[in-house]
C-alpha cells in the first residue's frame, strides 16, 4: 500500500514509518524537519500551507495524519489550535479531492478528559466506564479542542466522500524504557515521580507503547471498514497494574457508572471492540 505519513519526524511518526516500511508498504514521510535516519523518501513540508498537502497526497492510497503540535504547552494556545486544525483540514480535503480512501488520524484521550488532577476532590467528567469511542468530548485545553475538531472534520469528509477512516484517541505514548521505570505504590497514588502531581485520572491512568500504536495504525489501514470509527486504545494493565480495574474505578472514578464488568474485561478500556473490528491487541509490556 502507498502510504503518506505526516509528522514523520515525531516520536510516534518515526516508529510508524519504520513499522510500515518493514511490513512492505511504500511509505512517503513528511514533516517540517527532516529525519535522516528514516529509510524512505522524506519531503520537508508545512501542512499549514494548503498547497503542500495536495502535492503530498497525490498518488497515495492511504494517509496516516500525525502532523500536529503534539501536546498543550508546546506553543501558545491559539497557535496550537490554529496550526493543528489547519494541518488536518488541508490534509483531509486534499485527500478527498485526490480520491485517497483510507485515513488514520492520531487524536488524543485529552478530547474527553477535562482538567481534573490526581488528588482533586472534583468529580470525574466521564459519563461512563470503560473508556470507549462513545465518550463525549470534554476538552480541557486548545490542543484537545483541536483534536476534537480533527475528529469532526474527518467524520465529515468520511460521510461526504465514502472514506475508510479511523480516529484513535491515544493515551500517554511511551517507550518500553519508560514503562520499565513505572512504579505505582500500593496506595495507587504515586504513578510516576514526574507525573504524581499533574496526572489527570480522567485520561485513564494508562499508556500505550509506540510499537503497539504503530501496529494498531497498520491494522486500521488494512482492516477498517467503510465509514468513520473512533477508538480508545491503551495497554490493558494501565499504570496502576497492581490493582484490579474495579479497585481503580472505586478509588479514582467514584460514582461513574459502568457499562461493562471492568474486571471481566480486565481493563478500564474497552479493547474487545478494537480486537473484533481490527484484529489487534497490544503486546505484553514488561511491568
Amino acid at each position: 500500500m502507498k502510504i503518506l505519513v505526516t509528522g514523520a519526524a515525531g516520536r510516534l511518526g518515526t516508529v510508524v514509518c519504520r513499522h510500515l516500511h518493514e511490513a512492505g508498504h511504500e511509505v512517503l514521510a513528511t514533516d517540517r524537519m527532516r529525519d535522516p535516519s528514516l529509510p524512505m523518501p522524506f519531503v520537508v513540508a508545512d501542512l499549514a500551507v494548503r498547497e503542500a498537502a495536495y502535492a503530498l497526497v497525490e498518488g497515495m492510497e492511504a494517509i496516516v495524519q500525525l502532523g500536529n503540535i503534539p501536546n498543550a504547552g508546546r506553543t501558545d494556545a491559539q497557535t496550537t489550535y490554529t496550526l493543528n486544525t489547519a494541518a488536518n483540514i488541508h490534509v483531509f480535503h486534499a485527500a478527498a479531492e485526490s480520491e485517497v480512501r483510507r485515513i488514520v488520524f492520531a487524536s488524543s484521550v485529552q478530547v474527553v478528559s477535562g482538567t481534573r488532577k490526581l488528588g482533586d476532590d472534583a468529580p470525574s467528567v466521564l459519563p461512563h466506564l470503560p473508556f470507549d469511542g462513545e465518550l463525549p468530548p470534554c476538552p480541557g485545553n486548545t490542543y484537545a479542542l483541536s483534536k476534537q475538531a480533527g475528529e469532526t472534520a474527518l467524520a465529515y469528509y468520511t460521510r461526504m466522500h465514502g472514506l475508510h477512516s479511523v480516529a484513535f484517541r491515544f493515551p500517554w505514548l511511551v517507550s518500553q524504557e519508560i514503562i520499565d521505570g513505572l512504579r505505582a505504590r500500593e496506595d495507587g497514588k504515586s504513578i510516576h515521580s514526574r507525573l504524581a502531581g499533574s496526572a489527570n485520572p480522567d485520561e485513564g491512568l494508562s499508556f500505550l507503547r509506540f510499537e503497539d500504536a504503530a501496529s494498531l495504525i497498520e491494522a486500521a489501514l488494512l482492516r477498517a471498514p467503510c465509514g468513520y470509527r473512533c477508538y480508545m486504545p491503551a495497554h490493558p494493565s494501565g499504570r496502576l497494574h497492581a490493582l484490579l480495574p474495579s479497585e481503580i474505578a472505586r478509588r479514582h472514578f467514584p460514582g461513574v457508572p459502568h457499562k461493562r464488568d471492568l474486571d471481566a474485561i480486565g481493563s478500564l478500556f474497552h479493547l474487545d471492540e478494537i480486537e473484533a473490528n481490527l484484529g489487534w491487541r497490544p503486546a505484553e509490556a514488561r511491568l
